[in-house]
């Protein structure tokens, strides 16, 4: 039973995280500042894609409106050098400003 579990657990996550996708954005440049040991930094970007979810879902999640695809969640986050500390900072996805 505990393995059969574990073997469905398993599989459930392994699905889960096959919808995420991952995307190399430094891939092929040469010109990046030096490695530090300072942790790293990622930029990580959401958009609202809607196109999967059914009529019963978004009844149920309260989503209104027609996808957009536009950009939902944007967050920089910071893993430290020893891994043990990450910095998240939020923008919020309606930010404004003005550029002249």
């Amino acid at each position: 039973l505990v393995l059969a579990v574990s073997g469905i657990g398993h599989l459930l996550v392994r699905e889960l995280e096959s919808g995420i996708h991952r995307v190399d954005a430094f891939g092929g440049l040469d010109n990046r500042p030096k490695d530090t040991g300072g942790g790293v930094t990622f930029l990580v970007v959401g958009t609202d894609g809607r196109e999967k979810i059914t009529p019963r879902e978004k009844a149920l999640y309260r989503l209104g409106g027609a996808p957009c695809n536009c950009t939902d969640t944007i967050m920089l986050m910071h893993l430290s050098a020893d891994h043990h500390r990450v910095s998240a900072v939020s923008l919020p996805r309606d930010s404004y400003a003005e550029i002249p």
